[in-house]
């Protein structure tokens, strides 16, 4: 995941989203989001958004 201390994983047949955070060693499964849940991204200031909103778009 590069630089970032966070990531999104997408599972498309799910419609979901699982949120990981960069912890001491690794990558940290903070939950999975779907529907009208709604994901802030702590990595990109006042992006937040509902799960369905991705699928909407084609993801």
């Amino acid at each position: 995941m590069g630089g970032w201390a966070s990531g999104w994983l997408i599972d498309p047949a799910a419609r979901a989203v699982t949120v990981l955070m960069l912890g001491a060693n690794s990558y940290q499964e903070l939950g999975t989001f779907s529907g009208d849940q709604v994901i802030e991204s702590s990595e990109i200031a006042g992006l937040t958004l509902k799960v369905n909103q991705l699928f909407e778009v084609g993801l």
